[in-house]
């Protein structure tokens, strides 16, 4: 009867995490938000590229015919959607640049 009682006692979640529970956590959040921004950022820049490549692309007669090429093909390059990877652990990889 005692065992049943610690048993159950154990299998209690703690209601309250302990205050490094909780200064992990900000840190494991703080980390995770840095990753994001830096993904943002990089996406940003991406945004900036295309549209000065589309630009290229509207304005085609005031620039070289290669310059063009390579513009259109930057495009496609950029817009092309990259299949994820699976890495060691078995979570999903995403291409980065």
């Amino acid at each position: 009867m005692e065992e049943n009682k610690t048993t159950t006692e154990n299998s209690k979640p703690d209601s309250k995490p302990s205050y490094e529970q909780l200064e992990q956590i900000a840190l494991q959040l703080r980390q995770r938000l840095m990753q994001s921004e830096a993904r943002l950022g990089a996406i940003d820049l991406t945004t900036m590229r295309l549209n000065y490549l589309f630009s290229v692309l509207d304005r085609a007669s005031h620039f070289p015919e290669k310059f063009v090429k390579d513009s259109a093909a930057e495009i496609v390059e950029l817009l092309e959607v990259k299949e994820p990877e699976m890495d060691e652990s078995n979570t999903l990889k995403f291409h980065e640049e």
